[in-house]
């Protein structure tokens, strides 16, 4: 049997979920290609495509290639477990798709049910196609860096309204070969920076931050402005690089009590002032056009992004 694992790269060359799964099957002895999506794509040669769709915008741009795909396909992604709209394929994967080996050798169709699973998370990803320069692209302090991916957990105990990361389970799960997983890639690859792609870094489960102490390599990462200050100085200690932190909205009540982001305007200030103080490059991350934001809300939001600087990213929010 031979798979196709692909994404419509809308952002950047590298999907991590399709990665993980295509080394899934390499290990059972399929034989898996993971590319991207190109115009005239067909299958031909595969027995089965996956597609995997992180948002509405991927999905739509795809389409007119998916329809010309002749052999059995089925898509998953972010997109497809925050339940968003999927037609025309044969099996859309509601979950988290680590069974996949079982619907490709035993035909075992339950693997496409919307269930969290609490698989293994340890393999490394297939990491066909990463050159490292698909990351940062745009970014002034990163331009020209070799970023190699990595992903230290699974979910986040965090419940934020806007995020579809709720709809994994709330214990975390993290990988307890960090170390040599790191030390491989780096021999791989030497990368310029590590580029740390868990929705929020488990700074705060001790397990994780012995497993990270004696990084050499610097990284980028995603924090929250909630941080505990000695997490963030041993962040800090340990390579922390850039960093990127979702604020969202400018109006701490709006923030909190809307989007459930549980971080107050100190927290986010505080956060700020030691990251400048140590020089770490900040990318601030808001929305606009979330659910009941008035005009009040997002002048507020404007005058947060002046006011805090750093590299702001602004986003239209995506209903769930």
């Amino acid at each position: 049997m031979k798979v196709a694992f692909t994404y419509f790269p809308l952002a950047i060359n590298w999907n991590h979920g399709a990665a993980v799964l295509s080394q899934l099957c390499k290990n059972a002895v399929i034989e898996t290609e993971l590319f991207p999506l190109y115009p005239g794509f067909t299958g031909e040669g595969f027995d089965y495509v996956c597609v995997s769709f992180v948002t509405v915008h991927d999905y739509r741009a795809a389409q007119d290639i998916c329809r010309g795909i002749t052999v059995p396909k089925g898509a998953g992604g972010v997109y497809a477990r925050k339940g968003g709209i999927i037609e025309g394929f044969n099996n859309v994967c509601r979950g988290e798709g680590e069974r996949i080996v079982d619907f490709f050798l035993e035909g075992d169709t339950s693997v496409f049910d919307n269930v969290l699973l609490d698989t293994d998370i340890n393999p490394l990803p297939d990491y066909t196609g990463v050159t490292g320069y698909e990351f940062g692209r745009g970014i002034p302090f990163l331009a020209g860096k070799k970023l190699i991916p990595y992903s230290h957990s699974r979910g986040c105990p965090h419940h934020c309204s806007f995020c579809e990361v709720k709809n994994l389970p709330q214990a975390v799960r993290v990988k307890t070969n960090i170390r040599a997983d790191l030390s491989e890639l780096s021999k791989r690859y030497h990368p310029d920076l590590w580029y740390f792609t868990d929705e929020t870094l488990p700074y705060y489960t001790k397990e994780w931050r012995e497993q990270l102490r004696g990084n050499s390599i610097p990284f980028l990462s995603f924090i929250r402005a909630d941080i505990n200050p000695a997490h963030l100085i041993m962040l800090i200690a340990n390579g922390l690089h850039t960093c990127a932190m979702g604020i969202e909205s400018g109006d701490e009540q709006y923030r909190n009590t809307i989007l459930n982001k549980g971080v107050t305007d100190r927290q986010i200030y505080r956060t700020v002032e030691m990251l400048d103080r140590y020089g770490v490059n900040r990318i601030m991350l808001y929305m606009r056009h979330t659910p009941g934001e008035t005009d009040a809300h997002r002048d507020k939001t404007f005058e947060m992004v002046d006011r805090l600087g750093g590299y702001p990213m602004i986003f239209e929010y995506e209903r769930l």
